[in-house]
C-alpha cells in the first residue's frame, strides 16, 4: 500500500508540473499574439506616412492613416481571437487557461500603454 501511494504522489507531481508548463505556454502564445498585432499596427503607421510628427498629412491622409491602423489592429486581433478559440476548443485544459490569462494580460498591457501615452502627451 505504501508503494502505491508514493507512486501516485510521483504521478500527481508530474502532472502538476506539466499543467504549469501548459499554462505558461498558453500565456506566452497569447502574449506573443498581442505583440504581433501591435507590431502590425506599427508597420501600418510607418507605411502610411504617419510615423513621424514632421509629416504634414491633410485631412484625407490622416483619415487614411487612421483607417489603416484601426483595420490592421482589428484584423490582427480577430485572427488572434480565432486562434485562441480554436486552441480552447481542441487544446488541452492547461493551455486553455494560459491562453485566456495571456489574452487578458495582453489587453491589460495594451490599455495601460495607450493610457500612459495619452496622459504623457497631455
Amino acid at each position: 500500500m505504501g508503494v502505491m501511494v508514493s507512486e501516485l504522489a510521483v504521478v500527481r507531481a508530474s502532472q502538476t508540473r506539466l499543467a504549469r508548463w501548459g499554462v505558461v505556454a498558453g500565456a506566452g502564445l497569447a502574449m506573443f499574439g498581442h505583440g504581433v498585432a501591435v507590431a502590425a499596427v506599427w508597420v501600418a503607421v510607418r507605411l502610411y506616412g504617419a510615423g513621424s510628427s514632421d509629416v504634414d498629412l491633410d485631412a484625407g491622409g490622416r483619415f487614411a492613416a487612421l483607417v489603416s491602423v484601426l483595420l490592421t489592429f482589428t484584423v490582427a486581433h480577430a485572427i488572434l481571437l480565432l486562434g485562441i478559440l480554436a486552441a480552447c476548443l481542441f487544446g488541452p485544459r492547461q493551455i486553455r487557461a494560459g491562453l485566456v490569462a495571456g489574452w487578458g494580460a495582453g489587453w491589460t498591457l495594451i490599455v495601460g500603454g495607450v493610457t500612459w501615452m495619452i496622459l504623457a502627451s497631455a
